[in-house]
């Protein structure tokens, strides 16, 4: 160190300037273009400090950042960028774990004190860096929804598949569900193909899984689709046309199901997509008073997942499949 300007600034010889800067107001952050950047109790950050301060300073150097934090629930940034870091299609983003276990310094009495007096959801929290529930999250009790595996088709059995079907940016999804067992038989999830090879994956998917009644996105691109299917002879697909209100309905019920463990969600290197969107999935109040679900905003953030497995769960909710016989609207 060649020279230090009081507590929060120093310089190092040959290597550039440490400066300490507190975030209560953001705006002062503003600055010189940075190479790295730590932040402390980084869930405590909002999202307009990273996003509208913070990163604009590595336009031109393209520096690293090293967020270190607490969790703050799930409603923040640092929660979506910890998702980020688990998910190998975003290789430049990297995500660790450690709990106050993990810390060999720790005292494992006080630690014992401690979950004695604070109750479950807080000791989760503060010492073992978990992301807890918050008031924002549509689903609730994930983990508890887990278990079996992925199937192949049984003869006899009865299957539907949901489908949501990728527009731009995002993807194709179908998920198989075995009516009877109440769970995930089967998923698929890919883009960037054009809607003919996607109606062709979704008949074969469908004659595999003893001619599967299926359910699919029908708003806006979906319903030409959905002609598409008819004419490919896939005529046990109908739609589902998304409002504010057909969504909700939707979700809710999966998330009702989530929560009771009337749904079977196996958990595998293939279904983990599945278990980012739930866990991500918001519900946010607009200006008039209605309550919209959706993904959070900004790249990497899908709800394809969630759009998919909740027709899935709506068409074995409403029992549509007694028989594949279309006798008006099974899924109304």
């Amino acid at each position: 160190i060649t020279s230090q300007k009081g507590n929060m600034e120093c310089e190092i010889v040959n290597a550039g300037i440490l400066r300490g800067k507190s975030a209560d107001d953001p705006d002062n952050l503003r600055g010189p273009a940075l190479h790295g950047l730590v932040i402390e109790e980084a869930a405590r950050i909002s999202d307009y400090t990273l996003h509208n301060v913070l990163l604009p300073m590595f336009t031109v150097t393209r520096g690293r950042l090293l967020a270190i934090s607490t969790p703050k629930g799930r409603a923040n940034w640092f929660y979506r960028w910890y998702l980020l870091g688990q998910d190998a299609e975003h290789p430049d983003v990297a995500s660790f774990h450690a709990t106050s276990y993990d810390n060999p310094a720790a005292d494992r009495q006080y630690l014992g004190q401690m979950k004695d007096r604070l109750n479950e959801q807080d000791f989760s929290q503060e010492f073992l860096a978990e992301f807890t529930e918050d008031a924002e999250q549509v689903f609730r009790r994930i983990d508890d929804t887990t278990g079996g595996r992925l199937q192949e088709p049984v003869p006899g059995k009865s299957y539907v598949i949901g489908v949501d079907w990728a527009k731009v940016r995002d993807f194709t999804v179908f998920c198989v569900g075995d009516v009877s067992a109440r769970a995930l038989a089967a998923f698929e999830r890919f883009h960037r193909q054009d809607y003919n090879l996607q109606v062709s994956r979704l008949k074969d998917l469908a004659r595999k899984y003893n001619n599967a009644a299926i359910l699919m996105d029908a708003t806006g691109a979906g319903d030409p689709i959905l002609d598409m299917c008819h004419r490919e002879g896939l005529h046990q697909a109908e739609g589902y046309q998304y409002t504010w209100r057909t969504k909700k309905n939707a979700v809710d019920a999966l998330a009702l199901a989530i929560e009771r463990g009337e749904l079977r969600i196996p958990k595998t290197p293939d279904t983990l997509q599945i278990f980012r969107e739930l866990e991500a999935y918001r519900q946010v109040q607009s200006e008039s008073g209605n309550v919209r679900y959706e993904a959070p905003s900004g790249e990497g953030y899908y709800d394809d997942c969630v759009s998919a497995l909740s027709l899935m769960w709506w068409a074995i909710m409403k029992g549509a499949y007694a028989s594949q016989a279309l006798v008006g609207s099974r899924f109304a």
